[in-house]
């Protein structure tokens, strides 16, 4: 075959293979995240790792549930943000931030925070799709920036401490360019008009972000013995890169694929010490939030949807 018929089939091929890669790279991570937790399960040192979990003082776990409750004011404060973006929305900044920290302790828990979150704040806010759609990309962004600059600053800092300032110093200074109003830049033609305030809102928010997703590592990092990563930013680029393996697999949570890849990053000897951390950060980034937001916010919109229901059935029977 020559190479003209070799790129005719790449030509035909790059469609289906492009609209069956949402599909096929679950499938494929999945299947990896089996091979390694298999493999980690055969090799893992059982009497090492009870030992870890009696290794975990009452000040760490503190540490975890202090950086657990940072990371969801975090969240919080982003979802207030986005919703105060749309102008024909009346919600409370209170409402905002409850139905948002809600929604992703609901998510972490239950995954598909996309569907999750829709429905949570289709309940919470009773906006339109477009209204909602608006404020699920802002908060998903928001949450990307926030990861991806961290992933940014750790790999600066695994270069030189002085790159890393330089990436904070970025970070500060379009921090700055968000608080900045007036001037020029709404004045500017063309779509310059539009580009400059959509930059402007989400620098205001940027710094908030970075520190939602320091505060969510910090409630791993504290419960590890100490030894496991070699640095803090090791260790963030490395949490990081986890936690992206295991949002593209769809796993709730990235169940079983955070900890998979996690586990594959240190050696054999640390293992149980870091698998004991991700338990008991389980526990406490997920399931704490999961009774103490996500479960009363479900009860909160039953109690208030019988009185509802009650009355539509009543009418029914009235019209009867």
């Amino acid at each position: 075959m020559g190479i003209d018929e070799w790129g005719a089939c790449a030509v035909t091929a790059w469609p289906c293979l492009r609209r069956a890669g949402p599909v096929l790279l679950p499938v494929v991570i999945l299947g990896l995240t089996l091979f390694e937790i298999r493999r980690q399960a055969v090799a893992m040192d059982w009497t090492a790792l009870r030992m870890a979990f009696s290794r975990i003082g009452a000040v760490s776990l503190w540490e975890c549930v202090l950086a657990t409750a940072g990371s969801f004011m975090g969240l919080a404060l982003i979802e207030a943000w986005a919703v105060r973006r749309q102008p024909s929305l009346e919600v409370s900044t209170v409402t905002a931030m409850y139905t948002g920290a809600a929604s992703h302790a609901l998510g972490h828990v239950l995954g598909w925070h996309a569907v999750l979150g829709t429905l949570v704040r289709r309940k919470a806010y009773h906006a339109d799709r477009p209204q909602l759609l608006r404020i699920l990309f802002a908060v998903g962004a928001a949450v990307f920036a926030g990861a991806a600059s961290s992933l940014a600053i750790g790999a600066a800092a695994l270069h030189s401490p002085l790159s890393a300032w330089l990436m904070v110093g970025g970070v500060m200074a379009f921090a700055v360019f968000g608080r900045r109003r007036g001037g020029g830049a709404t004045q500017a033609p063309g779509s310059r008009r539009r580009i400059v305030p959509r930059l402007q809102h989400a620098a205001s928010i940027f710094p908030i972000a970075l520190l939602e997703a320091a505060a969510g590592m910090t409630a791993l990092w504290v419960l590890l013995p100490a030894g496991t990563f070699s640095s803090w930013p090791a260790f963030v680029v490395t949490c990081v890169l986890a936690q992206a393996i295991g949002v593209a697999s769809h796993a709730p949570g990235g169940l079983g694929v955070f900890e998979a890849a996690m586990l594959a990053s240190v050696p054999a000897e640390a293992r149980p010490g870091l698998l004991a951390a991700i338990l008991a950060y389980r526990a406490l980034y997920g399931l704490l939030p999961f009774a103490t937001l996500g479960v009363p916010w479900l009860l909160w919109r039953w109690l208030h949807r019988r009185p509802a229901a009650a009355a539509c059935q009543a009418a029914q029977l009235d019209a009867g």
